[in-house]
């Protein structure tokens, strides 16, 4: 049996995912209209559903360890993509506060 959690932290990641580049690709042509609310997402909504997945995905993988449940691979997964996401906020926050934003 999987583990629910495991699921659910994979799929917040790929949600997270498929919502940054939506709004990139439409924030494209017109900065000005969309870039307001890709800079909301951008620096509110995302890290926080990043936030929430690493910490399901460390939920899990403790219950999948403690259990014996299949499903590790998600947990991992979105584990791993998680911190990338952060990292690349943290990056990219860093750089837009330094450059006078």
């Amino acid at each position: 049996m999987r583990n629910k959690l495991a699921i659910a932290s994979l799929v917040l990641v790929v949600v997270n995912l498929l919502l940054f580049l939506l709004l990139f690709f439409l924030s494209l042509p017109s900065i000005k209209v969309v870039g307001v609310f890709f800079e909301y997402f951008l620096f509110y909504i995302f890290p926080v559903v990043a936030i929430i997945s690493l910490i399901t995905s460390i939920i899990a993988i403790v219950k999948i360890k403690k259990n014996r449940l299949d499903g590790m691979w998600m947990a991992i997964s979105s584990l791993i993509i998680s911190i990338i996401f952060l990292v690349l906020y943290s990056l990219l926050w860093l750089y837009l506060f330094t450059r006078g934003f």
